[in-house]
């Protein structure tokens, strides 16, 4: 029987919009005449593939505001068909499965579907919601460090996300340190500075924010210490350089330190800015024998002031409580100190090196 007396193109294409998904795939496979009409017309039915699978996702990919052209067609296609095969078994699909799934794989032409994806979306707020289309701030963090740059920007374009998700998303994207990891970063920066750097910064957004500034100290971020710093001075935002750069000292960040100094510095001359070490800080950096951070610290900052009784007291107790084996190291580096104590301070010093180093010739500052 020649199906083709019976079937013409119009009766082929209205009997499709009638069609769920797996039927039309089972529709097309019917005989080679269907066949032939699914070839010759593959981006017209790739559509109606797509608009069958919207439906029953409640995509809405396809509308006046992303419309898909040439290859878009084939690639968006060859997506919504690995989306559907991913997740045609699950009774409640959450849009924000369908977008992890989609920055995992990096598909071709993904991008069209996620900008739908994430229009539709909320990101949670307080109150528990249950919606297929809330983003949990745990799957906002994902986002943010598995994505790309494009996909990066997209999502920090459509929601206000919590300087609290921004900051456990940053620490995330330090550890994992993917591709093109720094321009996230600085777009990242550039967000953070615009939705919450202002002179009048709520306590707990600022605890956020100088917690994202640990987080480049602690992995020596000093490209994106200084991009902060630059961004700072053209929004006025006062940072607290009290605890930063006592953060500096414990992750023995040099670096991070010279430039945090020399923007306080900066800051000084319309400001009083008052500086005290952390005298537990000290002492621990004395016991890793990091003499150089503190030597960089007594120029800068400390002067005179390292004789004070208690920081004196903090060196005595890092060098009792060093536990490394190259002593003779450790005090030839002890010794780059020596210029800036005083008489007393050297007695102290020199009688906490007899007592706690045994077998080292010339453990004493002098």
């Amino acid at each position: 029987m020649n199906v083709n007396k019976y079937i013409n193109f119009d009766i082929f294409t209205n009997i499709l919009t009638w069609l769920d998904y797996e039927s039309i795939k089972q529709f097309l496979l019917t005989n080679k005449v269907i066949y032939e009409y699914y070839k010759n017309n593959n981006r017209f039915i790739s559509l109606l593939i797509i608009k069958k699978i919207d439906e029953k996702f409640n995509i809405q990919c396809l509308d006046k505001s992303n419309k898909l052209e040439g290859k878009q067609i084939d690639n968006v296609s060859i997506i919504y068909n690995r989306v559907y095969n991913q997740f045609k078994r699950q009774k409640m699909i959450n849009l924000t499965d369908i977008i992890i799934y989609l920055i995992e794989n990096k598909y071709d032409d993904s991008i069209y579907i996620l900008k739908k994806l994430v229009s539709l979306c909320v990101l949670r707020v307080n109150a528990y919601t249950d919606s297929m289309n809330v983003i949990m701030h745990n799957d906002m963090v994902y986002l943010l460090v598995y994505s790309n740059v494009e996909e990066s920007k997209l999502i920090l374009d459509n929601f206000t996300i919590p300087i609290s998700v921004m900051s456990y998303a940053i620490q995330e994207i330090l550890y994992n340190r993917k591709v093109d990891y720094k321009k996230k970063l600085c777009r990242m920066i550039d967000y953070i500075y615009c939705k919450y750097c202002w002179k009048m910064v709520e306590n707990m957004n600022n605890v956020y924010i100088h917690r994202i500034l640990v987080h480049f100290i602690k992995n020596n971020q000093q490209k994106m210490i200084r991009y902060f710093l630059k961004k700072k001075r053209y929004y006025k935002y006062n940072l607290i350089y009290q605890t930063l750069i006592n953060d500096c000292l414990l992750y023995d960040s040099v670096g991070c330190l010279k430039l945090l100094i020399r923007e306080m510095e900066n800051d000084s001359k319309l400001l009083k800015i008052y500086i005290t070490v952390n005298k537990e800080i000290l002492e621990k950096v004395v016991k890793k024998g990091s003499f150089y951070i503190i030597k960089y610290i007594i120029d800068n900052l400390l002067g005179n002031f390292i004789n004070m009784n208690g920081y004196i007291l903090s060196i005595c107790n890092g060098i009792i409580y060093y536990n490394g084996n190259k002593f003779t190291k450790y005090v030839k580096k002890l010794k780059m100190l020596e210029c800036y104590f005083d008489d007393k301070s050297k007695v102290m010093i020199n009688n906490c090196l007899e007592n706690n180093i045994k077998n080292v010739n010339n453990i004493y500052l002098v």
